[in-house]
């Protein structure tokens, strides 16, 4: 108990300090920056009411500047939280940055307790910490949405990283405010199917690769392509050179890892182009290894050639130590067989609200804007997309180079999807050999409405 007194103590001294800095803070600006803590955090009062729309892997931060720690109902902490929460250790405007540079290191000096808190350090520039706090403030006061803010849930394909940099760009360059739109950003993940998240209200939006949301509309959940931001694919087959592999036809009677989930049918549609069988090592045939999304069975010799992509696995077989020089790549690309990524999806019933027609031509038109940005600064796009990350798992040498390469893959898109690519898709999984992703050409699968009118 005497850590936390002497905890107080500490903020009473250094409140008057920054009381000056709080009455000159700016809550809109505060605003902008709660944009990163979004993907984990929601705001909702005690009636129910969404102030902000959030992720829930963190508590609800309604009236956060006035309770103790750890004492959300409802939200499982741990055990050092626990702890927090019955010393009734509380935040405030003076602690504010300590704790959130580090949650665990904070927590347990003022507290005496150990374990770990699910917070991890926080990257927030001390000029925005009054900002944050004064935002934190004002949101516990409202009871509704602020007015002219619209709401918009955007899924992504994969966990926070710079794949998706032009979403977090718009966000932190303020892009999405200045369009009256107030946008969520949700990760996804191994566990994450964002077709599902789609179909079940989760999203408005969501970021999929075209495959998939063609099967999806094939089996009946009608996903419609507003947008495409990306161009080209970044999807490419990186074999051993020591195997004896220089060219697409020496790849028979080899173990080939491929990714499964959709993501095969490219690779397929490939073997069946060059006139290779899947069903095992051949003269005239490949093993076909189902890949999990990392390169071990490369690293480990299980495999001469594995999926990757030009921005991420690729270069993860590099950071293991093995050098370009080892290694044949061959783009989906240049083969000819390459389908869209990362493209914009709705759901077909919502086009017909002229409502939700606007919103998603005022997100496409500002989510442009942050890939352009993106493009234009990719060093900065990769340091923002660091600050949104919320696991600390990502690097910054690795987002910097991620983003650089995913530039090539953005660069010549004004997101409006082109159809010879979408017609060249098609043609490629309906060529998927005697399982293809699709049975027949889809109708309606995509749209320039909302294009037309957010590029005009």
């Amino acid at each position: 108990m005497n850590r936390v007194i002497a905890a107080v103590l500490t903020a009473f001294v250094t409140v008057t300090a920054l009381a000056s800095a709080l009455s000159a803070a700016d809550a809109e600006a505060g605003k902008k920056v709660f944009n990163k803590c979004k993907s984990c955090h929601e705001i909702v009062d005690d009636s129910g009411n969404t102030i902000v729309k959030g992720g829930k892997t963190g508590p609800n931060l309604w009236n956060i500047v006035n309770r103790p720690m750890g004492s959300k109902e409802g939200f499982r902490y741990s055990k050092l939280m626990v702890v927090a929460s019955e010393q009734g250790l509380m935040i405030d405007e003076a602690n504010f940055g300590a704790y959130l540079s580090d949650p665990t290191g904070w927590v347990a000096e003022a507290t005496g307790g150990s374990g770990k808190s699910k917070m991890l350090k926080q990257r927030v520039k001390d000029s925005d910490l009054p900002n944050l706090w004064a935002f934190l403030a004002s949101a516990s006061e409202a009871s509704m949405p602020a007015a002219g803010d619209e709401e918009v849930t955007l899924q992504l394909k994969w966990v926070t990283q710079a794949q998706f940099a032009g979403y977090y760009v718009a966000l932190d360059q303020g892009f999405y405010e200045e369009e009256g739109l107030s946008v969520t950003v949700l990760p996804g993940g191994p566990d994450i199917a964002p077709t599902q998240v789609l179909a079940g209200g989760g999203a408005d939006i969501t970021v999929e690769w075209m495959p998939a949301a063609l099967a999806a509309r094939e089996k009946g959940l009608p996903m419609v392509n507003i947008a495409q931001p990306f161009k080209s694919s970044g999807m490419m087959l990186t074999c051993w050179k020591d195997a004896g592999i220089s060219s697409p036809a020496d790849l028979k009677n080899r173990t080939l890892g491929v990714w499964f989930f959709g993501n095969e049918y490219p690779f397929l549609s490939w073997m069946s182009q060059l006139g290779i069988m899947t069903d095992g090592k051949s003269e005239n045939g490949v093993e076909v290894l189902k890949q999990g999304f990392n390169v071990d069975p490369l690293l480990q010799r299980q495999a001469d050639c594995i999926s990757t992509m030009t921005y991420n696995e690729y270069w993860q077989v590099i950071d293991a130590g093995v050098s370009p020089d080892e290694l044949v790549t061959f783009k989906y690309e240049d083969q000819g067989v390459a389908t869209l990524e990362d493209g914009l999806y709705v759901l077909e019933d919502n086009l017909d609200d002229p409502a939700f027609v606007d919103r998603m031509t005022r997100f496409v038109r500002a989510s442009m804007k942050g890939w352009k940005y993106a493009e234009q600064n990719p060093d900065e796009a990769a340091l923002i997309v660091l600050d949104n990350d919320q696991t600390g798992a990502q690097t910054e040498v690795h987002q910097k180079r991620m983003m650089g390469e995913i530039a090539k893959l953005t660069a010549g898109s004004d997101g409006a999807l082109d159809p010879a690519d979408y017609e060249r898709t098609v043609a490629t999984l309906l060529a998927g050999g005697s399982d293809p992703v699709i049975s027949a050409p889809p109708e309606g699968a995509w749209t320039h409405q909302i294009t037309d009118a957010a590029l005009q």
